[in-house]
């Protein structure tokens, strides 16, 4: 069992436990499962990187390579899969990345293609080997019959058959010559393959055309006269089925090249029929609509759904047709309709009788319900009348009216209200006499009192007096003259509390004023307030006199404006003590503020303490923006203390450093650069996987071996000759004549009798005769299996097995990317695959490092590097290797490249120790400038730390150098407080990157630390 299947066995034996607990288990398999997640994802995305190349045997290659991904895919897509992203989730652990289920399918698909052209391809390599260009066209043809989306396929195809086509136009020309229609038949198929990328010349193809349509021109004319005779017996006879059986079979003759010769009428007749056949359609068309209207009126009347406007209606758009209707049909219409009116008529005479009587209820009511209302309305009024009487004390004038009311309406007379009244009316004329006495004496008092100016009495006496009289008056003149005393009154009170609540309100309102004017533009000192406040207690003093003569509103609203008044003074005063209290305590901190450092949290707290104590003072607004700003200031002091050793980082400072990235450096000015690093190490190990999996890439190339042989006898000098073997020989031994024992060598070669001949694979037996042994010919072989190898297998074998052990896998590359284009030992088409593989490697993992990796493929593209290579004078061989010649001409010194990279890591390691300290905070002068202060010696250089609002990144830039000339770019950013830092190194930055030999022309393409001054690059 593999490590990924007994992962996920242990995973989905825990979900189905259904106990979960989170504990380092749980988290070490979310941790696994996810990485797993992540590698799969990220292979695919490299097999349909290579998809898109049309590198699809490379993408089935690293598909398969163990573990194999098509089989991962279906390993990690397991049943329990939802259920582990919930637990994950819900526990906080690491999310794993779902895989790309597009790209799976694509990928199978992809696979299971190259499976069907593995056959195809086999025999393409044989026959290009036995230089069978024919042969090697038709399975071409084949392969991109069922890879038609492939460009390889067709690019490989053009040059065979532009070769070809000389020899086969040729043949076609014979062919027309000599009327071979046979021949002429399949070159034309030939020359007309939907597969064929080489475009044939119009003209021989028009001229086969010609010849073979010939041919056919006879009979199609006498099978065009057969049907004209058959077109025109079927539009005598007006037979339907017939003319369109004929007629398609005139259309289909019509549209065959070869019917050059038409019999005479042919157009007039086939277009006759065209037409008789449109108007047939077009008839039975109608019929068919007919016969479906009738149908759904049938249905209608039958499920009795129409009224009577609706089936008029449709009758009258049926009788529009003009077309015969069942008897059967138009009697159920007219029987259904003269039901329906009978009906109609019935239903409106109950209407209108129901109406009527409806009407003559309604007016009955109204009548007597109109009645009803004018005599209590009526009534109504006689006891207004009467209750008029009875408060105004006109009692004998009463007593005459409900005796005039008894005459004309005895009943009203008799309701209880009216009774209960006629029985007041005789107690009241009972008390009418001693009455007048008590009026005379409450109104002699009062009007002694108002010869008195109402002074003296109080209003509550004045009132009892006024109820009195009124109660005692009898008759309008004794009513009035009460009345009238009562307004002189009230008239006299309302013109004292007038000018009391005036005065009392213009007071309050001289207070509230004040008050807004407070709230809206505070006083400029305390003396002002004071001012104002004193002025407005003397006034109310003055005020609360007339209290007692304002309306109870007034007087509440004053008496609350002057406790207002009061707290506002006791108010002022805790403010004064307190204001002079805290501008003590924060002259204090202004000169404390600046001595905190190197102590940031000390630093941090003075701050706040002084923006709670001062929110609107001039400096407050800054020291905000650096509590803001705080967590980076806190992250730079405590990254310090890291140190980076040389890059890319071992294992464990790796883990060291990941721990550093989830809790200090998050947000940090170094998180871009220790991201780098991880992201570094994780590169290192996917360029070594591909570095290895080059091994596999072509097993047929890397597996060739040697051996050196020359004949014992022969002319001299004898020229030793290399011989080449799919794989090793076997060797073996056997007795000649004499008994002597050889050692002999046979197995699969590649072999060439002529001199410029195709290198074809033979057995031993069928070159050598008598067998190649030790006797016959002197055999240079090594003993070692791998020391045979061809050079460039050996390049590639020494190369993967150093850059396992270099500590910078693409600077090692680069390296031999020069010892691999300057060796001498090793075959052109063997080098060029070598370069590309390399340079594929490169480009897939350094694309940002190495940006012109891109260019070196394109260099290298349009050469076939598949072309047979073990016998330099073949001549494809000679072109081939005269074309990688020129391509790596064109090849730059890559040298500079890996130095290029060398310096990038030293620039990147710089950066990460750098270690900057606190050594002061930029204050205002004395003229508001802003100047260093700095707690410490004269530091190297000063940086300051730029914290942008939102989701940027925090960076450095260079404040001044060991002259502390300040630098007119960083100054713009700084503001008083803003803290300064300075690198542990003694020496300046602009001095670092020239011992680290990077020049200026270096630094567009070497990438920029982030945690380096932006403006010191």
């Amino acid at each position: 069992m593999t490590p990924e299947q007994q992962l996920i066995q242990q995973i989905c034996q825990l979900i189905e436990s259904g106990q979960i607990d989170r504990n380092p288990l749980v988290e070490d398999y979310a941790e696994q499962f996810a990485e797993l997640c992540r590698l799969a994802n990220e292979r695919l995305l490299r097999c349909q990187d290579y998809i898109d190349k049309g590198m699809r045997s490379e993408a089935v290659h690293e598909a398969h390579t163990a573990p194999d991904l098509l089989v991962l895919g279906e390993q990690l897509q397991f049943a329990g899969l939802k259920k582990w992203r919930n637990i994950c989730a819900d526990m906080e652990l690491v999310v794993f990345q779902p895989l790309n289920d597009e790209l799976l399918a694509k990928l199978r698909s992809e696979c299971a293609r190259e499976q069907e052209l593995t056959p195809l391809l086999k025999e393409y390599r044989r026959l290009v080997y036995q230089g069978d260009h024919h042969g090697c066209i038709s399975v071409l043809r084949m392969i991109r019959e069922k890879d038609p989306t492939n460009p390889s396929w067709a690019n490989n195809l053009r040059p065979l058959e532009e070769e070809a086509m000389a020899d086969t136009v040729a043949a076609a020309e014979e062919a027309i010559r000599t009327r071979d229609l046979t021949s002429l038949k399949a070159l034309y198929d030939d020359l007309t393959s939907p597969y064929r990328v080489a475009t044939a010349p119009e003209d021989v193809l028009r001229n086969m055309r010609k010849l073979l349509m010939h041919d056919r021109a006879e009979a199609l004319c006498k099978e065009g006269v057969a049907i004209l005779q058959r077109l025109q017996s079927a539009l005598a006879n007006d037979e339907a089925e017939e003319l369109a059986v004929v007629t398609a079979a005139a259309e289909k003759l019509a549209a065959d090249d070869a019917f050059l010769r038409m019999p005479e009428n042919w157009e007039t007749t086939l277009a006759a029929a065209r037409d008789m056949l449109a108007a047939i359609a077009k008839r039975n068309e109608k019929k068919a609509e007919f016969g479906q209207a009738l149908a759904e009126l049938q249905d209608q009347l039958a499920a009795n759904k129409l009224s009577e406007l609706s089936l008029r209606h449709e009758w009258e758009r049926l009788s529009a047709w003009e077309m015969p209707v069942p008897e059967i049909l138009r009697k159920q219409v007219m029987e259904t309709l003269a039901d329906m009116q009978v009906k109609r008529l019935r239903r409106e005479r109950r209407v209108t009788a129901a109406i009527v009587i409806g009407v003559l209820i309604v007016l009955g009511l109204l009548g007597a319900f109109l009645h009803f209302r004018i005599v209590q309305r009526r009534r109504a009024a006689i006891f207004t009348e009467m209750e008029r009487m009875h408060s105004s004390a006109q009692y004998e004038q009463l007593d005459k009216y409900m005796e005039h009311i008894g005459h004309i309406d005895p009943n009203f007379m008799q309701s209880p209200q009216v009774r209960t009244m006629h029985q007041n009316l005789i107690l009241a004329l009972r008390e009418l006499n001693k009455a007048g006495e008590r009026y005379a004496r409450a109104m002699t008092a009062l009007e002694a009192i108002r010869q008195n100016a109402y002074e003296g009495t109080s209003a509550e006496i004045i009132e009892q007096l006024l109820a009195e009289a009124a109660e005692m008056a009898y008759g309008d003149e004794e009513k009035n003259q009460v009345d009238i005393w009562r307004r002189t009154w009230q008239s006299w009170q309302q013109r004292q509390r007038r000018d009391a609540d005036n005065e009392l309100l213009r007071l309050t309102g001289m207070y509230n004023t004040a008050r807004q004017d407070a709230k809206k533009q505070p006083y400029a000192d305390f003396a002002r307030e004071y001012e104002k406040i004193s002025e407005l207690t003397l006034a109310f003093k003055q005020g609360a006199l007339r209290l007692p003569a304002a309306s109870e509103a007034v007087a509440q609203a004053f008496h609350e404006a002057s406790e207002d008044l009061g707290v506002w003074e006791r108010d002022w005063a805790k403010r004064r003590d307190d204001d002079a209290a805290r501008r003590q305590k924060l002259q204090v901190l202004q000169e404390d503020i600046p001595l905190a450092l190197p102590d940031l949290q000390r630093y941090f707290t003075l701050l706040q303490e002084y923006c709670e104590m001062a929110p609107t003072a001039a400096e407050t607004l800054h020291y905000r923006r650096i509590l803001d700003q705080r967590q980076h200031y806190e992250k730079v002091a405590a990254l310090s203390s890291i140190t980076v050793g040389a890059l890319p980082l071992p294992a464990d400072q790796i883990h060291i450093l990941q721990q550093v990235l989830t809790q200090q450096a998050q947000g940090s000015v170094w998180e871009p650069d220790l991201q780098r690093c991880l992201i570094m190490a994780d590169e290192r190990q996917a360029m070594l996987g591909q570095i290895n999996a080059m091994l596999a890439l072509n097993p047929d190339m890397l597996n060739v071996t040697t051996l050196r042989y020359r004949p014992r006898v022969g002319p001299e000098p004898r020229q030793w000759q290399l011989l080449y073997s799919p794989k090793p020989l076997i060797e073996g031994k056997e007795r000649d004549a004499e008994g002597n024992e050889q050692n002999i060598y046979f197995g699969n070669i590649y072999f060439f009798r002529e001199i410029d001949g195709p290198p074809v694979l033979m057995h031993t037996k069928d070159v050598f005769p008598n067998r190649l042994n030790v006797r016959d010919f002197e055999i240079d072989i090594r003993r070692q299996a791998q020391d045979n190898l061809c050079a460039h297998a050996r390049f590639l074998y020494q190369m993967v097995a150093e850059a396992n052990e270099a500590p910078l896998p693409a600077v090692h590359l680069l390296n031999n990317l020069d010892t691999l284009i300057a060796s001498q030992d090793i075959e052109l088409i063997p080098k060029l695959w070598l370069l590309r593989a390399i340079i594929d490697v490169l480009q897939a993992n350094c694309r940002t490092q190495l940006p012109e990796s891109a260019g070196w493929l394109d260099i290298l593209d349009g050469v076939d590097s598949s072309t047979p290579w073990m016998n330099p004078n073949y001549p494809p061989t000679k072109d081939a290797n005269a074309r990688i010649s020129r391509k790596l001409s064109e090849l730059p010194e890559f040298s500079p490249f890996a130095a290029r990279m060398v310096k990038s890591l030293r620039v990147l390691q710089e950066a990460l120790n750098a270690k900057p300290r606190c050594v002061g905070s930029m204050q205002a002068g004395p003229a508001g400038a802003l100047q260093p202060v700095f707690v410490e010696a004269k530091p190297s250089e000063v940086w300051v730390l730029v914290a942008p609002s939102g989701q940027q990144q925090p960076y450095f830039m260079l404040l001044a150098g060991s002259d502390l000339d300040m630098r007119a770019d960083a100054l713009r950013v700084c503001f008083p407080g803003m803290p300064l830092f300075a690198p542990t190194r003694e020496r300046g930055t602009a001095n670092v990157l020239i011992s680290l030999g990077v020049a200026d022309a270096d630094k567009t393409a070497i990438s920029k630390p982030a945690s380096w001054p932006v403006n010191a690059w």
